[in-house]
């Protein structure tokens, strides 16, 4: 057709046509120039050979088939999931390593560089200061190289992380838990030196030392100390900025999971035993306010507390009501209350001994010849006066640096723990008494909140620090013990070689042997002799008994008991008492008591349950004796207690024979 549009329609034809042409060619030049693809490798492309032809001689051409089946075989670069998440969460662990390392080498700084400069000035308390810094620094050192070593393993490194915190939450808590409590003595003890003009002194030498180190980035001290408080509750914020970061991975989940929970009991367990500690404190200190001052502040709502818990008490000790059974406690109690009566005892003791023995070595020396068998004298002062002037005032100085004053602290110590049992006990009937009430209301307001995590407060805090309070005080009351022997071996030594020293001066050290022996044994025969007539001429010429006068209300309390109880259950304090334990009573020494049972309701038979007539608690058993008749004409009167047993006749004239030795001149 010669129409314009049959010739349109022709050169299109043409045109596309020529199009593939010229496309085919193409297609042929660019796989000619991919000579690479005839061997399937891709060896050649990092350095192809541009100027290389299509195929060398030695290359056969191929088919077209075989290009198409290299093209598909070619297989492209996989996708590295762990690196690209390593790259994700590598900031993140950085911050972790270089933040710890920065940790240690400040704590090192203080442990090491400032500590040993600030020892050297005078009226610091270092150690008070720095608490168990030493600790903190072993803890995270070993810490920190865990950490480091983790970065070999870069596949499990977050997991490492994850398992190094949970295997070192244990010791960190341990640490910071001491450290945290005494941080706020610290930082008293900071502004104590401020107020003394100290601290100048303490910013000097840390300026000092900061011109001299690196590791040194603040003047105040008081900006060291709070950062490993700052550093503990860190953790779980950097711990949280790695698991935000998905590593698709559950096992790294996990582990991070794991260390940040774990982290975050860590601190809330430091958190609660600050407050329980400051919760305790209050009643550590025992109550120095006047009769008159803690009349002052009572009030309705004080007398309605006591009253209750008064009421509790009695109905619990009558029975009416079940005692709550704590065996743990209860056990941790009785130790700690023998543990309190020892060192009062021992207290008591070594003051006695002293006492004794200044009473002794100072009596005024008296010249008293030695007479031996030639007949001659020598005085025996010098020996006396070195004693008593020398020897004695050397032994008292150490046994009361060594062994009195210790004791003393040691007591003082125990004050604070008796004194938080007591309340204890109060703050458990409060609990009690509430329990009661919540089990009827169903509420509890927030002041009974309060009372109640108070209690528990108490509670948990005397059963985590009695038995370590137990155990460094016995080791203590060891030590004083060896002391205490220690200072009599060295009295006993000093005195044996001053005695020796002026035995040598003596005449009668040229008497032989043989006749100073015989002296000594017929001195000593006659010595016995004549004390065995004095003591049967004392045993045949009894003296009187004087009778002990008793005021009214004493005699009343007497006639009372013997209502009640037969003259044999009737005993007499040989000396004073004080109850320190519940149900133990505070006697005057003299009083007169019934035993009721020898023995209490936990099968202890040092401690007897008696009635004074009024009051019915338990004593000692080592401090009672039974009630002479002598003392009493109206005791000796009674029907009952003339048909004593033989036994009991027997004791009373014990009892004679040794009150009067104790008033014989002799």
């Amino acid at each position: 057709m010669q129409t314009s549009s049959g010739y349109e329609i022709a050169d299109n034809e043409d045109n596309v046509y020529n199009t593939s042409l010229i496309a085919a060619e193409q297609y042929d030049d660019c796989m000619s120039n991919t000579s690479y693809l005839c061997t399937g490798s891709f060896d050649n492309m990092d350095n192809p050979d541009v100027s290389a032809s299509p195929c060398s001689e030695d290359t056969l051409p191929i088919e077209n088939s075989r290009q198409y089946e290299n093209i598909l075989s070619i297989e492209e670069p996989e996708y590295d999931e762990v690196e690209s998440c390593r790259r994700i969460v590598q900031p993140a662990v950085e911050e972790l390593l270089s933040t710890e390392l920065s940790y240690v080498k400040s704590l090192r700084f203080l442990t090491s560089s400032v500590r040993s400069k600030l020892e050297e000035i005078p009226g610091i308390d270092v150690r008070s200061l720095f608490s168990n810094l030493d600790e903190i620094l072993l803890v995270h050192e070993s810490f920190l190289q865990e950490l480091k070593q983790a970065e070999h393993d870069p596949e499990h490194q977050l997991i490492l992380i994850g398992n190094i915190f949970q295997e070192y939450s244990k010791d960190m808590e341990s640490v910071y838990t001491v450290y945290c409590s005494t941080y706020t003595r610290s930082t008293s003890l900071l502004k104590h030196y401020q107020d003394i003009h100290v601290a100048e002194l303490i910013k000097d030498a840390i300026q000092s030392l900061s011109r001299e180190s690196s590791s040194s980035q603040y003047t105040d001290l008081s900006f060291y100390l709070v950062i490993p408080v700052q550093r503990i509750t860190k953790y779980p914020l950097l711990l949280q900025n790695i698991l935000s970061i998905d590593t698709n991975s559950k096992d790294t989940q996990e582990a991070l999971e794991g260390a940040l929970n774990t982290m975050k009991e860590v601190n809330v367990n430091i958190n609660e035993n600050k407050r329980r500690k400051e919760v305790a404190s209050k009643y550590l200190q025992l109550d120095q306010r006047t009769l008159k001052e803690k009349m002052s502040t009572l009030s309705t709502h004080t007398l309605t507390k006591k009253s209750k818990r008064l009421s509790l008490f009695l109905k619990q000790q009558a029975g009416m009501v079940p005692k709550r059974e704590d065996k743990e406690f209860d056990n941790l109690s009785d130790k700690f209350h023998r543990l309190a009566a020892v060192v009062s005892q021992m207290e008591e003791n070594v003051m006695s001994y002293v006492k004794n023995v200044e009473e002794y070595f100072l009596i005024q020396p008296e010249t008293y010849p030695l007479e031996y068998l030639e007949g001659s004298v020598h005085p025996l002062n010098g020996y006396t006066i070195e004693l008593c002037n020398s020897i004695y005032l050397a032994f008292k100085r150490k046994l009361e640096v060594m062994v009195l004053q210790p004791l003393t602290n040691l007591s003082e110590c125990l004050r604070g723990p008796k004194n938080l049992i007591r309340k204890r006990l109060d703050k458990l009937l409060d609990y009690e008494n509430l329990e009661e009430k919540y089990s009827e209301t169903g509420r509890m307001t927030w002041e009974e909140e309060d009372i109640v995590n108070n209690y528990k407060a108490i509670h948990s805090m005397l059963l985590s620090e009695l038995p370590n309070c137990i155990f460094l005080s016995y080791q203590l009351l060891h030590n004083i013990f060896l002391s205490f022997i220690a200072v009599q071996k060295d009295l006993a030594a000093q005195a044996c070689f001053a005695a020796e020293e002026h035995a040598s001066q003596m005449q009668c050290r040229t008497v032989p042997e043989a006749n100073f022996r015989r002296w000594v044994e017929d001195y000593i025969a006659n010595s016995t002799l004549l004390l065995n007539e004095f003591t049967k001429k004392f045993d045949e010429e009894l003296p009187v008994p004087v009778p002990r006068e008793h005021i009214p209300a004493i005699e009343r309390q007497i006639q009372q008991l013997l209502k009640r109880y037969s003259p044999e259950k009737l005993y007499q304090l040989m000396s004073a008492v004080k109850g320190t334990r519940e149900m133990e009573l505070t006697l005057r020494s003299g009083e007169v008591v019934a035993v009721i049972q020898c023995g209490d309701t936990k099968g202890n038979k040092n401690r007897w349950l008696v009635d004074t007539g009024g009051l019915r608690g338990y004593v000692p058993c080592s401090k009672l004796q039974p009630y002479q008749e002598t003392h009493s004409p109206t005791l000796s009167q009674s029907p009952t207690h003339s048909q004593s047993s033989p036994e009991a006749k027997k004791t009373a004239e014990t009892k004679k024979h040794s009150a009067t030795a104790q008033n014989s001149k002799y």
